[in-house]
């Protein structure tokens, strides 16, 4: 067999999150088990496969070599994997024997077909079916929204255009008031929750200006790009700004020594 169905958010599986908390990220070579067995597998001319041809024989070396493990973590793997269910095996000098059912509810269901026409056909039919059930919602919808409601639903899909032409507009603020004044409130709420100390905001917002006034070539155009560069000014220089407050704390200064420090470090 070629290939088989692998689901993306298989790495979040409580079988693999344990397996992965008992031995790291090694644990994920059951992946590359699950690809030698399936590459032995054939489906038969004019028969379904069943779980006895879900059998498979490795010479231990080989298998060992495979996965770049030593006999042990070989072994720790395969046990892992089969306390949660996926397989069964067993470990000789002579072989290692695994037994893989769960390779059957992986199968491509159109095995045959070249990989071209699957692309092509199989995508189609997935589409097709989203679109009818998309269409049902929608009506379930309208129906559930003229029950509830007698003022119809409007929606305005320019507000959202606006919204995102507002953020990408030429914005040059002549000083950092104009830079915060320009700000979205959504974007001032979360800064000051993000950063509580609206000195630490004054103060960066007043350094990053100056160098982005110093570096025009680097400085921000639009509304968007300022808000992106102050986010990352923020996140660079909030811990250094709490490893100050800390030492000053544990060097016993005072209220007014603490706001001395500061001012000298702004200047």
């Amino acid at each position: 067999m070629r290939w088989f169905k692998h689901f993306t958010d298989n790495h979040r599986g409580r079988s693999i999150q344990h397996a992965i908390d008992q031995m790291g990220h090694g644990a994920l070579s059951i992946y590359t088990i699950m690809e030698i067995c399936a590459e032995k597998l054939e489906k038969k001319p004019d028969s379904e496969l069943a779980g006895s041809d879900c059998v498979f024989s490795f010479h231990p070396a080989h298998f060992q070599s495979v996965l770049r493990m030593k006999r042990k973590s070989a072994q720790q793997v395969l046990g892992i994997y089969q306390e949660s269910g996926w397989l069964n095996f067993s470990y000789s000098e002579n072989e290692v024997r695994i037994e893989m059912p769960i390779l059957l509810d992986l199968l491509e269901y159109d095995q045959k077909k070249s990989r071209q026409r699957r692309a092509v056909i199989a995508p189609k039919k997935r589409l097709e079916k989203n679109r009818i059930d998309t269409e049902e919602d929608t009506d379930k919808e309208q129906v559930d929204s003229y029950e509830s409601t007698s003022t119809p639903v409007v929606k305005t899909p320019e507000v959202a255009a606006e919204k995102k032409s507002s953020l990408s507009a030429v914005f040059t603020p002549s000083n950092e008031n104009e830079l915060m004044q320009g700000m979205r409130k959504e974007t001032l709420t979360r800064w000051a929750e993000l950063y509580p100390d609206p000195d630490f905001l004054r103060r960066e917002t007043i350094k990053a200006f100056g160098y982005y006034q110093n570096n025009p070539k680097k400085s921000p155009k639009s509304l968007r790009g300022w808000s992106q560069a102050l986010s990352s000014w923020f996140e660079r220089g909030w811990p250094r700004h709490v490893r100050q407050i800390q030492s000053v704390a544990n060097a016993g200064l005072s209220e007014g020594q603490f706001n001395q420090i500061f001012e000298e470090v702004a200047e």
